[in-house]
């Protein structure tokens, strides 16, 4: 099964502005380049794994929710695993 990037851009983008985090406060907190989360985020870069594994850290997040068909998100909430 082939992954959308642009889904999967809009929600990182979704949880990010969420916790209220700049492209910026991001990049510094994971040492992703800002224009590479902003890359990622529009669908234009493949996310890699270890990238993948810093942003579900930092939003508080399973990576694997990213993956869900978004029917399966109630009202825009995530489901977090504390």
């Amino acid at each position: 099964m082939r992954c959308n990037m642009n889904n999967l851009g809009k929600r990182l983008k979704e949880r990010r502005e969420q916790l209220k985090y700049s492209l910026k406060e991001v990049s510094v907190k994971t040492g992703i380049t800002d224009s590479r989360l902003c890359r990622i985020e529009n669908g234009q870069y493949p996310c890699q794994a270890g990238d993948l594994k810093q942003l579900g850290t930092l939003y508080n997040l399973p990576v694997i929710s990213l993956f869900l068909d978004a029917s399966l998100h109630q009202s825009r909430n995530w489901v977090v695993n504390t």
